[in-house]
């Protein structure tokens, strides 16, 4: 453009970021995860937390779960996690965790209440070891099979519950479904969360809705249902799309579905700016511009011009935030991995955790560095190990 009409002040700014090496065309020269360098000591010292998987079985088939057939390598199987591993695991945090402020503990599935002694036996287990030091206990659930006994155990014990629910009736009810007769959930849901605000306030002031998005159906009504239903009134949601990874056939993408997504997130902006009141926006897609947010801005570390080395901001410290250790003893860098795949298992109860496995995930950056270098978005990407495995390799 013609620099003519651009100010002083403007001009002194862009020559600062081409001083800074912002307006190069390539000024990475090598792409490094740096947090390689103290993995080590993370892993020995710094664990947050561990999620058990206390069972494969689910009484629901989700069309979209990983376990639901369409996907490579993932089935649901009758095998539940053994009390014993699980102490094990336990253990297994306790040694690693010295300079944690505090641990987390978390349940799933398939759907976890299947295997509810377990979980029983498990408080009981951390409470005892972990005593002096701060906790806490979350679960995932599908929501369908609460009772008075699991909810009072859960209320007692300050679970932190996060409920799957996709959005109004019709569209929860097209893919979250019971395997035995092929109904919906959505009425057995409400029905629960309902109770639960009657009886157990308590569990319900920390209640998150996790809402699947299938953005191949044309009506996407999540975004109004979570704004306007009175039945989850003040009950917070997460909300993602349906994963495509691992996928067999392909996640197809409406139109409708992109119009609906741009028109909310520009209402965002545009409430960001002072020019749009924030009642009249989406609480998911609020939710989603403070992840990108808290990705990209307060998590982030300052820095004054892109350095020479780094890497994609996409990859986690495996097995340091999100440890995942699944019914065979497997460990895992989260519930979202294939766990059969040669390239996503980090380790085992046995034999600990496998640091040159946890340091070429941390790195896959170099799968497609020369692509990685002059793109611009480096620092805000999320793409991660789930994004490249295929069940057989890693793929750029």
């Amino acid at each position: 453009g013609d620099s003519s009409v651009l100010s002083d002040s403007t001009m002194e700014l862009l020559d600062r970021m081409k001083q800074d090496g912002f307006l190069l065309p390539n000024p990475i020269e090598k792409i490094h995860h740096t947090g390689i360098d103290n993995v080590e000591s993370l892993l020995e010292r710094k664990v947050s937390g561990i999620t058990f998987q206390v069972t494969q079985q689910c009484n629901l088939k989700c069309k979209y779960c990983l376990y639901s057939g369409d996907y490579a390598h993932r089935h649901h199987s009758v095998r539940k996690l053994d009390f014993e591993t699980l102490q094990a695991g336990v253990e297994f945090v306790l040694r690693r965790s010295h300079s944690s402020r505090e641990l987390n503990f978390g349940f799933y599935g398939g759907e976890p209440l299947l295997n509810f002694k377990l979980i029983k036996d498990a408080v009981a287990f951390i409470k005892k070891r972990c005593e002096g030091k701060t906790f806490y206990f979350n679960m995932t659930t599908n929501g369908t099979v609460f009772n008075d006994e699991n909810l009072s155990f859960l209320d007692e014990n300050d679970f932190r519950i996060m409920i799957s629910l996709d959005g109004p009736k019709e569209q929860h009810d097209r893919n979250r479904v019971f395997a035995a007769t092929g109904g919906g959930t959505y009425d057995i849901i409400m029905s629960n969360v309902e109770y639960i605000r009657e009886k157990y306030p308590n569990l319900l002031r920390t209640l998150v809705f996790s809402a699947v998005i299938d953005p191949s159906q044309p009506d996407n009504c999540a975004n109004e249902f979570f704004f306007t239903s009175k039945d989850i009134d003040g009950i917070a949601v997460n909300a993602s799309v349906v994963s495509s990874d691992y996928r067999i056939s392909k996640n197809e993408v409406s139109a409708e579905y992109i119009v609906s997504e741009e028109t909310e997130l520009f209402k965002v902006y545009m409430h960001k700016l002072g020019r749009l009141k924030g009642e009249n926006i989406s609480q998911i897609t609020f939710e989603k511009f403070a992840a990108f947010k808290r990705h990209a801005f307060t998590h982030r570390p300052r820095t004054s011009k892109l350095p020479s080395i780094c890497h994609h901001g996409g990859p986690c410290t495996p097995g340091q935030l999100r440890l995942f250790l699944n019914a065979e003893g497997k460990f895992f860098p989260c519930e979202k991995v294939s766990e059969v795949s040669m390239q996503t298992c980090i380790g085992t109860i046995e034999n600990g955790f496998d640091v040159e496995q946890i340091k070429s995930i941390m790195n896959i950056g170099l799968l497609s560095e020369d692509r990685c270098k002059k793109c611009w978005g480096i620092r805000t990407c999320g793409l991660c190990l789930a994004h490249v495995d295929d069940g057989e390799s890693l793929s750029p």
